[in-house]
């Protein structure tokens, strides 16, 4: 066998070698070994505290009211929102996904009504943050509502936070302790 043989031989051991490694490793990592799906503290990884109210109040009629941001305990980073004049709306400024977290304590509500909190986005309803029935039964005038949306900011948008019962006079809590608003951004 001359030397070009042996170079040609080698050069073939060490292609199939390559080539079942190459195998083996795929299919260890891909296929018996598959990416755990991201938790939900994965998800939130990446995210910046850019906007966070501790004073909210309610603006408007008894039944259908936005919540007022006032600025006695704010925190704003003006590079990414921009408080409205009205103190009831805010603009998302850089382009990108926002986590909005709202907290707050409903009273004075009455058995057996419904009670929405939603995100209006130029004046239109786009996601709602949740939807409470009271019980039937009565026996609770207050309710927490504790949500977060992820909204996809593609141009400066106007978001308002609304509060709605189409059938009951309610209110925000006085207690500033259950009220806070936030805002993140997504890195």
């Amino acid at each position: 066998m001359g030397k070009n043989n042996i170079a040609i031989v080698v050069l073939g051991i060490l292609a199939v070698t390559g080539l079942v490694l190459s195998g083996y490793i795929f299919i260890s990592n891909v296929i018996l070994s598959p990416e755990e799906p991201k938790s939900e503290s994965d998800l939130d990884s990446g995210y910046i505290l850019v906007g966070l109210w501790d004073y909210l109040y309610d603006y408007g009629d008894d039944q259908d009211f936005l919540i007022e941001f006032l600025s006695y305990q704010e925190f704003l980073n003006s590079y990414y929102i921009t408080k409205s004049s009205n103190s009831t709306g805010f603009f998302l400024t850089k382009i990108g996904i926002y986590k909005l977290t709202l907290n707050v304590a409903l009273n004075d509500i009455d058995p057996d009504c419904y009670y929405l909190s939603e995100v209006l986005v130029n004046g239109s309803s786009d996601e709602i943050f949740e939807v409470y029935q009271s019980p039937s039964g009565g026996g609770q005038d207050e309710y927490q509502i504790s949500s977060t949306l992820y909204v996809n900011n593609s141009i400066v948008s106007y978001y308002e936070i609304r509060l709605h019962s189409y059938t009951d006079d309610f209110g925000i809590a006085l207690d500033q302790d259950y009220n806070q608003f936030a805002i993140e951004f997504q890195l």
